[in-house]
């Protein structure tokens, strides 16, 4: 936050801020340090007076790393705070989750508020999927552009925001003029990208060597070597002994074609501030590029940003501010998807040629797609272009009263193209496809607050908010379809058949509100909170329309008692506070309406040209309310050694209520599912944080931070007496006891390693030594669904991070470890290019070490066709990988250049070198312990499916600023 500060002879202090009147207090003229200010929800207040549960993240931690997306860079940020990434992919969101999951359904991500005003963070899309690399609207805020952010981690702090912040409020507040002459900076940073970890697969003559074992497994009379000869691969003529040829390799390598190596990543920050007694402004604009590391990966962002204060009188001040940003994502098929490159790469088997002689591409050989053509033929292409102005007036009626009114319209156009041209694989269908998706999305939010202080004597005062807002989205649809698209064409305009259209203008909803906040400050050193706010809107039905939202909250401050000693303990507080909290994102504009009806295109059936899917509707339900969350907050703040070590504990527990499931109605109600408030969860945990000053002198410092976080996860009800459980995904199943995002399968235990162990019921399947050992959960001798077990979890036990600053003189060097705990992934391309996996998929590289005769005690089953094989592949423990990790998320050495080396005035101009994602340290065999191949979901997490990891970054960089 930028506060501007004024001391005044007679001891008042006056702090102005953005979106808060000005307000004064006593300053401690026996204390040479200011009570820090922190923004809360529609205002501000000093860190001693917070009764809540805030964390405070300087911006300049944030900017240290490079990403295209504003969550990412909050990724070990904060006790509490989860970030995970979905994807590797250039452009692609991340997975935002405080103090763990509230919901099933709706959203997981918090709400976030850009200088008192709720901004879009959603991911939005058309009907076209790339798996993982979901994308996300927050990428349109520069984090130069970003003075602090707070974090309100507890019901007691976010419950002002009512219905949107079940899951926790990120306030950001934006950079501001100051008085005095214009200072410019400029920030320049370009770097080199290269994968983590590569995905690798077998070569091509193991490959052969292991078809032909599971060839010969399954049908003896076929032969050992049966495969290689059939593919004409290897001639038992030729005179190359067949394990001369299991040890070759030939044939072109798929992913050298499709991974880039030293892909660039170029950023370009510049920006103006200044201002005088009357008008303050701050302009910025930035320039993002980067390209990704596998073939047809491209991003790009610029924004510009424009505030501007302009004081009318001693009464009033204009704030007002314009943010613009436009993208563009160069897409190719992600995770999950057959026709992705990397996808293609790794299950076409090997020994094939990317182009034919005459250097075309081959598409002749694939299975399924020719892994180059489809990263560099395949066109996806989304545009964002995204405005944002606000206009405010705080009035400062009195010493004793102020006023805020603020006024924000945000705009925001994607449109994302897709096309296949004839000659690939996707487009021989439909003898060449093109798509169009547009997406217009309006929201107009307007809110006015009132703030009256009083001080009742020194022992009392009392400050009392009060306000309302009003909000209303609209968003426009339209989606294209062409086929029969002719080679160069790029238009859906140029398909000759089969069109299909819709097009839903004026989709929208609205919410009004009221919300009110009483402050007590009693004696100077307790201090109580109240909120209450009452959410009134469109999307639910006339009688559940309107909830309410109430909170309070404590804190003591011991420490500034006459008889608490501070020898070591400087400051000791006590902290305490109850809310409740909503979450509407998973309500549709008419899922409570009896008369809605959702057809698969079109507003009405007559304009419907052969739908893609079946024009069957969801039952309204008319008592749907929103969901619902209760938490309970206590913690501890301690300073010691003169606030040189400060740490804080926090316990929550949150009960989350009226969740929404997806019920299953009679077909003969016309409808095959409805939405119900059936489902209830908690979130337990403990917050632990550490910051310390250990080494501060002129020429030396070294400051410390140490966050850890401990959070379980249940689900308490589901729909119906006896709960029905609830499969998402691959292997993730929702039921009573277990954790949200919880695996469920067969129980691995082993291989059979002898005939003889094998039960004669699945030895007269052909079930044989090598292959896998499955637990009979219930003891009735059949291996079947009902012997499945809950195998693992996506979320960790526990997270946080390491960050640390040191400073000698002109250098600085800091570096920040994140770590994650007791997490598992479910690794979902080893069913696929596992040993296990259909034999005539390419396998990867660490598949080598399966069963046979010579190797019994072998960690993998033996390679095999048929029944035996789909024994072997069932979703299992095997699949299921300890996904832990520590990484060196950030890491940078910095010289700043002394002034008697520049001599021209308050330039300073500083150089670094840094990098990002350097080391990781996990026992996930997959290139990435993160990554969700089915993105931003909220349930299914923590399945790999070919999923594109992180990548590491070496970057250099210069800052000026004069």
């Amino acid at each position: 936050m930028n506060v501007k500060l004024s001391v005044l002879s007679t001891g008042v202090l006056f702090f102005i801020g953005q979106g808060i009147s000005a307000q004064k207090v006593k300053k401690d003229t026996t204390s040479t340090q200011i009570d820090e200010v922190v923004v809360i929800g529609y205002g501000a207040k000093s860190v001693k007076k917070v009764t809540t549960s805030i964390s405070r993240v300087k911006a300049d931690d944030l900017t240290k790393v490079s990403a295209s997306s504003a969550d990412a860079l909050l990724q070990g940020a904060s006790t509490g705070l989860q970030v995970s990434p979905t994807s590797g992919a250039p452009g692609a969101g991340f997975n935002v989750r405080l103090r763990g999951v509230s919901s099933i359904t709706s959203s997981n991500d918090p709400l976030y508020v850009v200088d008192g005003v709720p901004i879009s963070s959603n991911s939005p899309s058309g009907n076209v999927a790339y798996g993982g690399q979901t994308g996300n609207l927050l990428s349109q805020l520069n984090l130069a552009d970003v003075e602090n952010v707070e974090i309100l981690k507890d019901a007691a702090a976010a419950a002002i925001y009512g219905s949107r912040a079940a899951n926790g409020v990120v306030l950001i507040t934006t950079k501001k003029g100051k008085k005095g002459r214009i200072s410019f900076n400029l920030n320049s940073t370009i770097g080199f990208q290269n994968p983590i970890k590569k995905f690798k697969t077998m070569k091509a003559g193991e490959y052969y060597r292991m078809l032909d074992l599971a060839e010969f497994n399954t049908t003896p009379g076929n032969g050992r070597n049966y495969w290689s000869i059939t593919n004409g691969v290897w001639d038992p003529k030729s005179g190359q002994s067949i394990s001369d040829f299991y040890k070759s390799d030939f044939g072109d390598n798929y992913l050298s074609q499709i991974y880039r190596k030293d892909q660039p990543l170029y950023e370009l920050n510049a920006s103006a501030s200044g201002g005088n007694e009357m008008t303050s402004f701050y302009v910025g604009f930035s320039n993002f590029d980067q390209s990704g590391v596998v073939k047809g990966q491209e991003y790009s962002r610029q924004t510009f940003t424009l505030n501007l204060d302009q004081k009318l009188n001693d009464m009033f001040k204009l704030v007002s501010s314009v943010r613009l940003s436009n993208e563009k994502i160069d897409r190719i098929n992600g995770d999950n998807n057959i026709y992705a490159p990397l996808t293609a790469a790794i299950l076409e088997p090997p020994g094939q040629s990317i182009r034919n002689p005459d250097g075309t591409y081959n598409t002749s050989t694939w299975s399924f797609s020719n892994p180059l053509q489809n990263a560099t033929d395949v066109k996806s292409l989304t545009k964002v272009f995204g405005v944002n102005t606000s206009l405010g007036l705080e009035s400062k009626f009195s010493s004793k009263l102020s006023m805020v009114t603020r006024f924000n319209l945000e705009r925001i156009n994607y449109d994302e193209a897709r096309l296949f041209p004839l000659d690939t694989y996707q487009g021989r269908g439909s003898n060449g496809q093109a798509d169009y998706n547009g997406r217009l999305y309006n929201t107009f939010t307007a809110f006015n607050t009132l703030t009256y202080t009083e001080k009742l004597s020194d022992k009392f005062r009392f400050t009392l908010m009060g306000g309302l807002e009003y909000f209303n989205r609209k968003t426009t649809l339209t989606d294209i379809q062409a086929q029969n698209v002719p080679l160069g064409a790029t238009s859906p305009d140029a398909g000759s058949q089969k069109t299909i259209a819709s097009y839903y203008p004026s989709l929208g909803n609205r919410t009004f509100s009221y919300f009110s906040r009483l402050s007590l400050e009693i004696f100077n050193n307790l201090f109580v909170d109240a909120t209450f706010r009452a959410d009134s809107s469109s999307k639910l039905a006339y009688d559940n329309r309107t909830e309410y939202f109430p909170s309070v909250s404590a804190a003591y401050v011991i420490s500034d008692n006459d008889w608490f000693k501070k020898d070591v303990i400087s400051l000791l507080k006590l902290k305490a506070g109850w809310g409740e909290l909503g979450n509407q994102s998973g309500l549709g504009n008419f899922e409570t309406s009896a008369a809605a009806q959702t057809y698969a295109y079109g507003l009405l059936p007559a304009v419907n040209v052969n739908p893609l899917s079946g024009s069957g509707v969801s039952l309204a339900n008319a008592a749907l309310v929103w969901e619902r969350t209760s938490q309970t907050d206590a913690g501890l703040e301690i300073g010691l050694f003169k606030n040189r070590v400060n740490v804080t504990y926090d316990f929550y527990y949150k009960k989350s209520k009226q969740l929404l499931v997806n019920a299953t109605a009679a077909l003969e109600n016309g409808a095959e599912n409805y939405k119900s408030n059936a489902a209830e969860m908690y979130n337990r945990g403990h917050e632990i944080g550490i910051n310390a000053t250990i080494l501060k002198g002129e020429n030396l410092g070294w400051n410390s931070q140490f966050n850890i976080t401990f959070n379980k996860n249940e689900i308490t009800k589901l729909l119906g007496d006896k709960p029905v459980p609830i499969d998402f995904g691959f292997a993730t199943r929702i039921d009573v006891g277990q954790p949200s995002g919880a695996f469920f399968g067969l129980k691995a235990i082993g291989i059979y390693r002898s005939d003889a162990e094998v039960p004669q019921n699945l030895f007269n399947q052909g079930i044989r030594a090598g292959d896998v050992k499955y637990q009979d959960t219930n003891g009735d001798g059949v291996i079947n669904s009902n012997d499945r077990v809950f195998i693992g979890k996506a979320q960790p036990d526990f997270f946080g991070n390491f960050r640390n600053t040191f400073r000698y003189k002109n250098f600085d060097l800091s570096a920040n470890l994140i770590f994650v705990f007791g997490q598992d992934m479910y690794n979902s391309s080893l069913r696929f290019a596992g040993v296990s996996g259909n034999p005539l998929f390419g396998k990867l590289e660490n598949q080598t070490n399966y069963w046979t005769p010579d190797n019994p005690n072998a960690d993998l089953p033996r390679p095999v066709r048929g029944f035996a094989q789909s024994w072997n592949n069932q979703v299992s423990s095997r699949f299921i990988e300890n996904a832990s990790y520590i990484r060196l998320r950030e890491l940078q050495l910095g010289y700043t250049l002394p002034k008697t080396m520049l001599d021209i005035g308050s330039m300073t101009l500083r150089f670094f070198i840094a990098a990002d994602n350097l080391w990781t340290w996990t026992d996930y065999s997959g290139p990435e312990p993160e990554v969700n191949a089915f993105g931003q979901a909220n349930v299914a997490t923590g399945t790999d499916f070919f999923t594109q990891g992180m990548n590491r970054t070496i970057k250099f960089g210069i800052n000026l600023n004069f």
